[in-house]
């Protein structure tokens, strides 16, 4: 479900490390890092607040393609 490169990508432009993000989401370090390796899905309720706190849409960083990540 998350695209763990476009959820880095929307970190860095938003010029926050992992643990700045889980921090203002409210979630360990290790949660970030999971959805960014793609290796744990957020819950929907995270995904809401790390869109918030990105300022974008959970679509943004969801694979659009349905498939496992690569």
């Amino acid at each position: 479900m998350i695209d763990g490169r476009k959820l880095k990508a929307l970190r860095e432009a938003a010029n926050l490390t992992q643990v700045e993000l889980a921090q203002r989401v409210g979630v360990t370090h290790a949660v970030i890092v999971r959805a960014e390796n793609s290796t744990k899905d957020l819950s929907l309720g995270v995904a809401a607040a790390v869109a918030k706190v990105l300022g974008c849409r959970i679509d943004d960083f969801i694979r659009q393609d349905g498939g496992d990540a690569e």
